[in-house]
């Protein structure tokens, strides 16, 4: 198989993975939120976020390392995972320690206290699991991510239903969690064990200082953008109680799953970059360019029927018990276009080698974003908290296009904006004018007439048609 169909190959099916996962996960999180009601889904956000707090003790960064060692030596593939393994599971052990060490010293409440502990094991569990499954990728036989995936959300998905029928309370819910981790974390390794090669342990502890100097700066970039995108929900349970980080949650759920529309583009947009990027800057530059605009027409009209819609949306998803979500909807809904250009412009400076600027924006919004929670939860709650954020991503956004405008000597801005903010405002018309009709009514007459504003607004024109298909083929 060539490069270019083995690329395409392995994209469609980590896209596949990656819609399987997030939508799966949706419905988990709206049937949760309905049966629990805002208090104890409040907590089970507090928890899961508290232990993703500790991402930096889970993944160490060494989830890309394993894809891009064993992809370079597939020999050793054995080795090379098992000394990066042995290396996760010691700083797993230290993370569960650290983390017993906050709950019995400063956790006064025994249940924030004992779900805080199973969710720390049950995401620990779950990144030694992405570590087995980065073996799939590392051999360009991504299909086995995507059906095992696909596998693990479904059953999971029933064990949550079958639960919440028998009518188990909090614990017993987040103990079934815990379970399917554990499955998850047997059910990789012995797929790695059956169909790749058995792991070997001969290596010292000596070996694992060259592991522990290649990933640490990773680990410390993802520690920090884990940090700043959780310590809001924390901070919400702390000084304004668990029904706060309910509704704040809940909002949460639907701007996690819309990364579906981004993450797709981003995988099939990144490849090419990274190529190109070495023979031609002008060439990458034409990509970045009509990329950042395909992104801003995705993510644009989600905030604008988000906003628009809030109310109704927060009804259909979690009935009357959320109602209050509908305020936050109103303001986190427009960190999704946010996310979508962060999430291709970070991915870019990785591409273009500028992992140390974007480490360095990073730290900054992490500092940004405490200080604004700090300031503002305590007066605002959980609209507080959603200002706090969005205002942190936009500053996210901001100083990762400057690096990136500054790389290329360009902008990326021209006409043909504004003909999308045009065709923005006559979808937010439509939808103002028939609020009170059915909301598939709407959101289907909105989906299209935008894209027939579009269309006929050309915002693309022939040459940028045509060189997308290319690069796309």
């Amino acid at each position: 198989m060539s490069s270019f169909k083995s690329i395409g190959r392995n994209s469609v099916f980590l896209t596949s993975s990656q819609v399987i996962e997030k939508v799966l996960s949706f419905f988990v999180g709206i049937y949760l939120a309905r049966y629990l009601g805002k208090g104890d889904y409040g907590r089970l956000v507090y928890a899961v976020a508290f232990g993703s707090l500790f991402t930096f003790f889970w993944d160490f960064g060494l989830g890309r390392l394993i894809i891009r060692d064993i992809a370079k030596d597939r020999a050793d593939a054995s080795l090379i995972f098992s000394s990066k393994l042995k290396f996760q599971i010691i700083s797993c052990i230290t993370g569960l320690l650290v983390l017993s060490v906050y709950v019995i010293c400063f956790e006064t409440r025994y249940l924030e206290g004992l779900l805080v502990l199973i969710f720390g094991i049950w995401t620990a569990l779950n990144f030694l699991s992405n570590s087995f499954r980065s073996v799939f990728i590392a051999f360009e036989r991504a299909e086995y991510e995507a059906y095992f995936n696909f596998s693990h959300r479904s059953l999971l998905l029933l064990g949550i239903l079958w639960a919440i029928h028998i009518g188990w309370n909090l614990i017993c819910i987040s103990l079934v969690l815990l379970i399917f981790s554990v499955l998850n974390l047997i059910g990789s390794w012995v797929l790695v064990e059956m169909r790749f090669f058995h792991l070997s342990f001969r290596k010292g502890l000596a070996s694992l200082w060259p592991t522990i100097k290649d990933s640490f700066p990773i680990a410390l970039m993802i520690a920090f953008a884990t940090f700043y995108s959780q310590i809001n929900k924390i901070l919400l349970l702390k000084w304004k109680g668990a029904d706060a980080t309910g509704i704040y949650g809940a909002v949460d759920v639907i701007v996690i799953t819309f990364m579906i529309i981004s993450n797709s583009v981003v995988l099939a947009a990144l490849p090419i970059i990274s190529r190109e990027n070495r023979v031609s800057k002008e060439k990458t530059f034409l990509i970045y360019k009509n990329m950042f605009k395909v992104l801003s027409a995705l993510g644009l009209p989600i905030a604008v029927g988000g906003m628009l819609l809030n109310k109704e949306i927060v009804s259909l998803l979690y009935g009357n018990e959320f109602y209050e979500s509908s305020e936050v909807l109103k303001i986190l809904i427009w960190v999704t276009p946010i996310l979508f250009l962060t999430n291709f412009t970070g991915n870019c400076l990785v591409a273009i080698g500028r992992q140390r600027q974007l480490a360095y924006i990073y730290a900054f919004n992490t500092m940004l974003n405490v200080t604004l929670n700090l300031i503002l939860i305590p007066y605002h709650g959980y609209t507080g908290a959603a200002i706090a954020f969005l205002a942190t991503e936009g500053v996210n956004l901001v100083l990762q296009y400057q690096v990136l405008k500054y790389y290329w000597g360009e902008s990326v801005f021209d006409v043909s904006f504004l003909k999308i903010f045009l065709s923005l405002g006559v979808m937010g018309f439509f939808i103002y004018w028939l609020r009170g009709w059915n909301i598939f009514i709407i959101l289907l007459g909105a989906v299209v007439i935008y894209c027939v504003s579009l269309f006929s607004s050309r915002i693309y024109s022939k040459e940028e048609l045509y060189n997308i298909k290319g690069w796309l083929s």
